[in-house]
């Protein structure tokens, strides 16, 4: 759990994923977040019933470590796979939750290790940080070009920034 003055957030151990973040004044869970990777289904041919939905790799966290814990910085960080149905790695991640006294913001760093690449259809195929949140007319925001605009459109993109490692490349979001 990270806390400050304005907000608490849970970090579920056995996934890696944030579980909760709630703030003080409602008490009730404001939104939640997980890493996947949609696994493109089969589209059904002409006259066929039997197409395959598309489904989502599961999150596995192998540690879930307080790395700071001081009066002004809250620090958690999570490593584990993203797995298929069949239990086969699709990647490894790092995800990192910050939380700064005096801070309305939770910090989270995400690197991702793919060990298959996405089939050619992106929006059928493609790594993914999923957030739920219980308030369907909530307004959401995204940042472009450190300015912060209202998310209008049903699916929203991040950019990505790669960062090098001795092996390969390694995507950040």
């Amino acid at each position: 759990m990270l806390r400050n003055e304005f907000f608490e957030a849970g970090v579920r151990p056995e996934t890696g994923s944030l579980n909760m973040l709630k703030d003080y004044s409602s008490r009730d869970n404001r939104m939640s977040q997980q890493i996947a990777y949609r696994i493109a289904g089969t589209r059904p041919e002409l006259g066929e019933d039997d197409a395959q939905p598309a489904a989502y790799s599961k999150m596995i966290a192998d540690a879930a470590t307080i790395t700071r814990a001081t009066s002004v910085l809250g620090e958690i960080v999570t490593r584990g796979r993203l797995v298929d149905r069949r239990g086969e790695t699709l990647a490894g991640f790092r995800q990192t939750y910050r939380v700064w006294r005096g801070s309305r913001v939770l910090q989270v760093e995400i690197e991702l290790e793919p060990r298959v690449e996405p089939d050619a259809d992106p929006w059928d195929s493609y790594f993914a940080c999923r957030f739920a949140w219980a308030d369907e007319a909530a307004d959401v925001y995204r940042s472009l070009h450190q300015t912060r605009h209202r998310a209008k459109a049903k699916r929203v993109e991040a950019p990505i920034m790669w960062k090098s490692s001795a092996a390969n490349r390694v995507p950040r979001f």
